[in-house]
């Protein structure tokens, strides 16, 4: 997570859901409601970065994992169609044997 292309990187999350209105994240790093930053990842070697704003954020039981945040995607029409495809091969590979994805909660539209 980044707070802007200008500042450092604030620290790891994992991302638990993903759609196309957004994704929740779970993450040690104590993020703002309301504020905007980056969420930086690699898929298969392709770097991919998305402007966010946290919608909510719910306390975890366990400090040691972090808190959950829900993340609305700030996209321009360009960003919307490399979520799209992200998503779409993110669907292709849940169907193969033995991908060990789980996404089923992912598809928001």
């Amino acid at each position: 997570m980044y707070k802007s292309m200008l500042r450092p990187r604030l620290g790891e999350a994992v991302i638990v859901d993903l759609g196309m209105g957004g994704a929740r994240i779970v993450s040690p790093v104590i993020l703002q409601v309301r504020e905007n930053y980056q969420l930086k990842f690699s898929h298969h070697d392709r770097k991919l970065s998305f402007d966010v704003r946290v919608a909510w954020k719910k306390d975890a039981s366990s400090a040691s994992v972090g808190n959950f945040y829900g993340l609305s995607f700030l996209l321009s029409s360009r960003k919307e169609e490399a979520l799209k495809a992200l998503i779409d091969s993110l669907r292709v590979e849940e169907k193969a044997p033995k991908s060990g994805l789980d996404l089923k909660n992912y598809w928001n539209s």
